[in-house]
């Protein structure tokens, strides 16, 4: 079974930190790694990870309250969209689907020129949609998207933590999936290339 932590919040409110599958607020990609390579002469570039499709276990509201990360390649910035994809868009099988990631800012990414409603993830964001409503084709979804604007350094987000609050209780949603801009500054991991084309698209 997944671990949970207490943790105090700055304001010192109690926080409850969970993996996946443990806590109210769920996300379809929590584990594993995606690697990116660098545009041919392109000095600064973006690369957005996606397919983080969030729900709610019981379909009650929950208010993201904000989103950090652990960056231990640090890239030149990091921003966070909500996309959410009605039901008639994702009948269309090229634009409306999940996202794993591609070169480029949203909607237009170097694999897809995406469909769906696009806003600033952050403090205020609203999850609403039901887990076991996800997966239903007759159902939208809302997919959390990662961009990373990198420079020759590259950038490496190995950890982020989804802050939010269902009712009175408060929690912090942790994942465990990497992203990775490659560049001069990142690193072998766990004795692996991670940017010789085998860790991811």
């Amino acid at each position: 079974m997944a671990a949970a932590v207490v943790w105090r919040a700055p304001w010192h409110e109690s926080r409850l930190e969970h993996a996946n599958g443990a806590g109210p607020l769920q996300s379809h990609t929590d584990v594993g790694t995606t690697s990116m390579f660098a545009p041919q002469d392109k000095a600064t570039w973006y690369g957005t990870f996606g397919s983080y499709l969030m729900c709610s276990t019981s379909g009650a509201k929950i208010t993201v309250e904000g989103i950090r990360y652990s960056e231990p390649v640090k890239p030149a910035g990091v921003s966070a969209e909500l996309r959410t994809v009605t039901a008639k868009q994702r009948q269309n099988p090229t634009r409306g689907g999940y996202v794993g990631g591609g070169i480029g800012r949203p909607p237009h990414l170097s694999t897809v020129n995406m469909l769906g409603n696009l806003a600033p993830a952050g403090a205020g964001t609203v999850i609403d949609q039901k887990c076991s409503d996800q997966d239903k084709q007759s159902n939208s979804f809302q997919e959390l998207l990662f961009v990373l604007k990198t420079d020759q350094r590259g950038g490496r987000i190995d950890h982020v933590w989804i802050d939010y609050r269902l009712g009175s209780d408060a929690y912090s949603l942790r994942l465990d999936w990497q992203m990775i801009t490659c560049g001069d500054r990142v690193p072998k991991i766990d004795g692996e290339d991670v940017c010789d084309g085998s860790a991811g698209s």
